[in-house]
């Protein structure tokens, strides 16, 4: 009796890769409804695309369009470490918002006191004395 062929082709890791993003995409698209306005767009032909580029050339498109590639080029130069610090002090002022507590004079004294505080705040003094000087 012969022996059963036990072989199996290599995978390609970016292949898998490649699968997994595509998986993750269409599972954010989705999330939003957005594959649906894709394919109803799609579906509309040629014809959808002039109509599309027609409203959409206007003279406050191009500015958004203008301003989003300016804020990215900002976001690129940041520090990924601070773009991390960023995202950790909206998640905490977020949760502070939902609690809606106020904190009394004594408090906001003692947590001005802490490092963490302390850094940030220097944050805050050198964007607005960046913001201050002349363009």
């Amino acid at each position: 009796m012969s022996k059963p062929i036990n072989y199996r082709p290599s995978r390609d890791p970016e292949s898998d890769l490649f699968m997994a993003e595509l998986a993750r995409l269409k599972a954010n698209l989705g999330s939003v409804r957005a594959l649906e306005f894709i394919n109803g767009f799609l579906e509309q032909g040629s014809s959808a695309v002039p109509d599309l580029l027609d409203r959409l050339n206007t003279p406050v498109v191009q500015q958004g369009i203008e301003n989003f590639v300016h804020l990215i080029s900002i976001v690129a130069q940041l520090d990924p470490q601070l773009l991390t610090s960023l995202a950790n002090a909206s998640k905490r002022a977020a949760k502070e918002r939902r609690f809606n507590r106020t904190g009394g004079l004594i408090q906001i004294i003692k947590s001005v006191g802490s490092p963490q505080s302390r850094r940030g705040i220097s944050i805050i003094f050198a964007f607005l004395t960046g913001l201050g000087e002349p363009l």
